[in-house]
């Protein structure tokens, strides 16, 4: 399965991971993964990124959709201003938008990170650097891969534990116009990685895991913007976003999955 674009043009990092080495790793809280990857932050990862939520645990999630979670001053125009975790979302039979926000230092209690990365395995003669992805040639382009985050909550007082997971793209399937998060096989590897970690955390945890509904009404401009970085792998008649825009009067779209 390819990402195609409007213009006809393919995704050059083809969506079926089939036969490919598996690209999610997980580390259980406090330990060390069990094969090498790159070193787990202690939190969700700093930066402007729109997190939206595809699969979840909690029940408090469920009967909501398009989820959302995101860093915020915590003062809006204080730029040395302390960061807090926001959560946002739409009830099924509304269009207002509620928010609720976590204090960072508090965040950090609250959810351990499981894992994150990217999405998809590079091909054999591409090389991840930090400019982006050289070829053979040595041409470097933006990394089109969006992320991955597994975020494990411990149980409270109010409520059980669970696991959320999210990634940094909205997609849409091109027979179907259903919008959807995480692609299938990274759901698929969270749940063997998690399976296959040791920790005390039951093992039948993700059993109760459940997609979470995302469709077009939230507000555009709540919509991630491509950085000029991101922007260089294609003219921009042609990026490589994979984010839902408005439909065009014709039948359209800027990035559909088949």
């Amino acid at each position: 399965m390819k990402a195609r674009f409007w213009d006809g043009s393919e995704d050059p990092c083809p969506h079926d991971e089939r036969g490919r080495p598996p690209y999610v790793t997980l580390r259980a809280p406090d330990r060390s993964a069990t094969s090498p990857s790159p070193k787990v932050p202690a939190k969700v990862p700093p930066g402007s990124a729109t997190w939206y939520l595809s699969h979840s645990t909690h029940e408090r999630w469920r009967g909501k959709r398009n989820v959302r979670l995101r860093w915020v001053k915590a003062e809006e125009g204080d730029e040395q201003g302390s960061m807090e975790l926001e959560w946002s979302w739409q009830e099924m039979d509304r269009d207002e938008v509620q928010r609720v926000r976590v204090a960072a230092a508090a965040s950090e209690h609250r959810y351990v990170v499981l894992g994150t990365g990217k999405e998809g395995t590079l091909e054999g003669w591409m090389i991840e650097t930090e400019y982006g992805i050289e070829d053979s040639s040595g041409e470097v382009r933006g990394d089109w891969r969006s992320s991955w985050l597994v975020l494990f909550a411990p149980a409270t007082g109010l409520e059980s534990a669970g696991v959320d997971v999210l990634t940094t793209r909205l997609r849409i399937e091109k027979e179907t116009r259903r919008m959807y998060v995480a692609k299938a096989s990274t759901v698929e590897q969270i749940k063997d990685a998690f399976l296959g970690m040791d920790t005390d955390i039951p093992k039948d945890l993700l059993s109760d895991l459940f997609e979470v509904k995302v469709d077009d009404e939230r507000d555009q401009d709540e919509l991630p913007k491509l950085s000029p970085k991101e922007q260089g792998i294609w003219s921009p008649g042609d990026d490589i976003d994979e984010t839902k825009i408005n439909e065009p009067k014709s039948d359209c779209w800027k990035c559909v999955v088949q």
